[in-house]
């Protein structure tokens, strides 16, 4: 809806403007950043302004014109934008949320209605697992696989002690019961009770056969298995409650779809990431590269990137997209590598290559890949099998595609790239056009393979790089920016409101060494 500010009230040190559609005025709950719109008179007495997501506080239901003085309107920056002076107040016909330019919001900005984006990669599913004191792990979907087995099985055996255990105290229980009952059965026809005769025949079974009559022998019967139903739900009632105080019960898990997108409203050569967090099937199904969408209820988070909410939701956009083919996925070979020196657009591509050596530690990995003429790229892997599982179905000699890989200058004779969480190494590729480079790749190898990976064998050990010493990455992860970027051209909104003075920026040199961290590890989920 489109309201106009009839009046600023300052009180004190707080600050609140009074909106009305034209018929009735409310009081309105401002964040700080739309409090600095005030100070620096982009927002005064008589800017019209377009809404979404707006919260009506401490109302029960009254009248316009009896509005109560505690009664107030919230309204957040990033759901707010200066119409146009020729926008009709009041609600619009229209009634679905506008969509604003990625980078015209701000983390402190509050939830994010709409945005409009261009999907350019969807990388693997990654888990995030808390664990106590408060820590948490990312793994790769093969690495929690693996985990998940290890703690089933760990959780299996522990259930086996546990029910042993309860099992043999519960045993131990019934026969000190049962030392203390002695039965006089010198007239078993006169017994009436199955209690009674089930002791006598746990004392002496054969006495079942001899000395009881049909009816005594089926209540007997009857007796015994209710006393085993009782002992059974008994013992699992033991377990289960053992089982309730350990701190292995359950794991928390949250798994993770990354997208990287860029703005379809105002181009701009930024790029941004999109984390949809628990994703469904249908998100699987649905969030494709090179698709376009609108994506309603977001946030964005202190670290620049955006992360889904239990309201979001995605309408497919089928406009066309002018730059679709710049953000298609980079391919290069080894050899263009090690002939040209230009970066990747988002300093990411996929290759193909033979593996001439795998080497493992607890805390890293590294792989040796030739092509068919030995030249070398060196790939490291910052995390241990463990938490990032990409080389265990893979061996020397064989042909592999990676996918997104990391760039990295080059060093001396070597090619160097760093994988990770989200990277791939696969013999089967699904992409067709890296299916086809494998396929060249294998046709171009020599016969004779074994000669060609002993001749990258010296290569490499005239290299001098080993697992211990490592390499030191050029590549910044995510780059930081406090700037507000204009929004896009939205019917109702005024553009004029989104420059560089909406936000002060102060860049320090702290801000320049966290922006080449990868901040993902350290954020959890909202």
């Amino acid at each position: 809806m489109v309201l106009c500010v009839s009046n600023i009230i300052k009180e004190g040190n707080a600050l609140e403007i009074e909106l009305t559609d034209g018929w009735y005025c409310i009081r309105t709950v401002i964040d700080e950043l739309l409090k600095f719109q005030v100070k620096i008179s982009k927002i005064v007495i008589g800017t019209k302004l377009i809404v979404q997501n707006a919260e009506l506080l401490n109302c029960d239901g009254c009248h316009p014109l009896e509005l109560p003085n505690h009664v107030r309107l919230r309204i957040n920056y990033n759901c707010t934008r200066r119409a146009t002076w020729y926008s009709k107040l009041g609600f619009q016909k229209d009634m679905k949320p506008f969509p604003v330019s990625l980078g015209g919001l701000h983390s402190d900005g509050g939830g994010v209605g709409c945005i409009r984006i261009h999907i350019f990669r969807v990388y693997p599913i990654r888990y995030l697992e808390k664990c106590e004191m408060g820590k948490s792990v990312w793994r790769n979907k093969k690495a929690e696989d693996r985990r998940m087995q290890e703690w089933e099985n760990e959780r299996l055996k522990m259930l086996e002690s546990i029910n042993r255990r309860v099992s043999d105290e519960f045993e131990k229980e019934l026969k000190g019961a049962e030392a203390g009952c002695k039965v006089n059965y010198t007239k078993l026809s006169e017994v009436k009770s199955n209690e009674v005769l089930c002791q006598i025949a746990c004392n002496d079974p054969e006495i079942l056969k001899e000395s009881l009559s049909s009816s005594q022998l089926e209540g007997v019967l009857q007796f015994q298995q209710e006393i085993s139903n009782q002992r059974r739900q008994e013992i699992s009632t033991r377990v289960s409650n053992a089982v309730n105080k350990l701190t292995l019960s359950k794991r928390q898990v949250s798994s993770v779809l990354k997208t990287q997108v860029v703005d379809r409203i105002k181009e701009t050569a930024r790029t941004f990431t999109l984390n949809i967090w628990n994703p469904t099937e249908e998100h699987l199904q649905l969030l494709k590269e090179g698709s376009g969408f609108f994506v309603y209820n977001v946030i964005l988070k202190s670290n620049g990137d955006f992360g889904s909410t239990s309201k979001t939701y995605f309408t497919q956009d089928n406009s066309t997209f002018p730059k679709i083919k710049l953000y298609q996925r980079c391919f290069r070979s080894i050899s263009s590598l090690h002939q040209s020196s230009s970066r990747p657009l988002i300093n990411e591509y996929d290759t193909v290559g033979t593996i001439v050596q795998i080497n493992k530690l607890p805390t890293n990995q590294e792989m040796w890949l030739t092509d068919g003429n030995a030249n070398l790229l060196y790939m490291k892997i910052y995390h241990g099998a463990d938490t990032c599982c990409l080389l265990d179905n893979v061996s020397r000699g064989r042909s592999v595609a990676l996918l997104n890989l990391l760039y990295c200058e080059r060093r001396l004779t070597v090619m160097h790239a760093i994988a990770n969480q989200c990277s791939v190494v696969t013999s089967f590729p699904q992409q067709k056009f890296l299916q086809a480079q494998l396929d060249q790749h294998v046709e171009q190898l020599p016969k004779d393979l074994s000669q060609l990976l002993e001749s990258c064998d010296k290569k490499i050990q005239n290299a001098g790089i080993t697992l211990e010493k490592g390499m030191q990455s050029s590549i910044s992860i995510s780059q930081l920016s406090s700037l507000v970027e204009t929004t896009g051209s939205y019917s109702e909104i005024d553009d004029s409101m989104e420059d560089n003075t909406l936000i002060p920026s102060r860049l320090t040199s702290t801000d320049v060494a966290m922006s080449l961290i990868d901040t993902d590890q350290y954020f959890e989920s909202v």
